[in-house]
């Protein structure tokens, strides 16, 4: 959530199919200015997210964990898009189409579950747990099960993240992998499970979400929890003190072998994905009421003095990772003015409940802090709303928005 200074962008080129409206509306949008009203209220605009954003790159949508055994689903929808995300009984994680090849209805009616086949409900048609069919009753002779299995969709399992595609424009996952998959490899994150989930329905275009969560200008007056734990988050204090904090805590993570690295955003790759590790105040090792640790040490870390490790991935994926659990947040659109936002915590595979950890005392702080994101969000939907509502400038702290509004404009011109 900590502010990070962006570069001037470049003019915005292409666009060349997108309707006259949505391309005067693109280019009459002032450079460090929020956006103009129909961008979070329109719903042309919205369909127009879905296309260009949401189905052309790649949406987080579970941690391997939620699923561990063979047969263990989820469903997940964006748009009119329904997938089943399924382990197979080979051990592998699939994503396929929700819809029976039949005569289209949907087959899992629930969020998860375990299914030793998908049975549609309306004629019983059965497939694999690979999305192979299996049996269609009644059919004749001659009908083919190879031609009619589940529409696969694009599925790719990394460090224990589960990230889906809805079509062949999402950028490569390499980058992804090669830069976080070697900070993550300390903290197991694919020997964890879950210790907490809570859904929120939002009131709030999910642009108004992204830019929220990629600047602390408002942490001052919106977070007071937050502004105790996190070291130059309330930016009531000296950068120059901050950054020596960091400074000296990124030497004692050297010293022990933890990896600091930032992985800024970069134009050549596709700009959609940053991560970076921050110092705790003093008296806080993690994410919690109190600043005490609420579940045992993640994986091989060290020691408790890691700070936490925070990852942003467009559109839709914010996690912390603190030293003794994860935190990822999951932003889905639902409509102009509304999203559902989903917030899970993890604790090692070992850990146990009422022993080891208090699933309240683990969700703590990012129930307070993401409650509090929750109401501020929809405010500023209710006010962008307004027939009074002007786009207003990004102070010099807001980098963050401006970059989630820059890359938004860049998906919306690419071919």
């Amino acid at each position: 959530m900590r502010s990070q200074s962006i570069p001037c962008s470049t003019p915005l080129a292409g666009g060349t199919d997108l309707n006259p409206r949505v391309r005067a509306l693109i280019d009459g949008v002032r450079d460090g200015f929020s956006l103009d009203q129909p961008f979070y209220t329109d719903p042309e605009l919205f369909a127009l997210d879905l296309e260009k954003v949401w189905r052309r790159n790649w949406i987080y949508v579970c941690m391997g964990c939620q699923i561990p055994n063979p047969g263990d689903y989820i469903t997940y929808q964006l748009g009119t898009d329904r997938i089943i995300v399924i382990r197979g009984d080979d051990g592998v994680v699939r994503a396929m189409a929700n819809v029976c090849t039949h005569r289209g209805s949907i087959i899992c009616t629930e969020h998860a579950g375990n299914a030793r086949a998908l049975v549609c409900p309306y004629h019983a048609w059965v497939y694999g747990r690979d999305g192979e069919l299996r049996a269609a009753r009644m059919m004749p002779a001659d009908f083919d099960r190879s031609r009619h299995g589940l529409a696969q969709v694009r599925c790719e399992m990394i460090a224990g993240f589960v990230f889906v595609a809805f079509s062949d424009h999402a950028p490569d996952l390499a980058t992804w992998r090669a830069e976080f998959e070697p900070h993550l490899a300390a903290y197991q994150t694919d020997r964890l499970k879950v210790a907490v989930s809570k859904t929120y329905d939002c009131n709030a275009n999910w642009k108004l979400l992204a830019e929220n969560f990629r600047e602390c200008y408002h942490c001052h007056s919106g977070h007071p929890e937050y502004i105790r734990a996190i070291i130059g988050s309330g930016m009531h204090e000296p950068r120059e003190k901050a950054d020596a904090e960091t400074r000296r805590a990124q030497d004692a993570w050297k010293a022990q072998g933890v990896g600091n690295d930032s992985v800024d955003y970069d134009d050549a790759n596709g700009d959609w994905h940053y991560s970076a590790r921050y110092p705790f105040a003093p008296g806080f090792r993690t994410m919690s009421e109190d600043g005490a640790r609420v579940a045992p040490l993640l994986g091989r870390l060290p020691s408790e003095d890691v700070g936490t490790y925070s990852i942003v991935m467009y559109p839709n994926l914010w996690m912390d990772c603190p030293p003794d659990h994860l935190m990822t947040m999951r932003v889905t659109p639902r409509a102009a003015d509304r999203c559902e936002v989903r917030f899970d915590w993890f604790v090692r595979d070992d850990a146990r409940e009422g022993v080891d950890y208090d699933p309240a005392k683990v969700s703590w702080f990012w129930t307070v802090t993401g409650e509090q994101d929750v109401r501020l969000c929809e405010d500023n939907q209710a006010g962008v709303a307004s027939p009074r509502y002007r786009p207003g400038p990004y102070a010099p702290a807001e980098g963050g928005p401006r970059h989630v509004i820059q890359w938004y404009l860049r998906q919306l011109v690419r071919p």
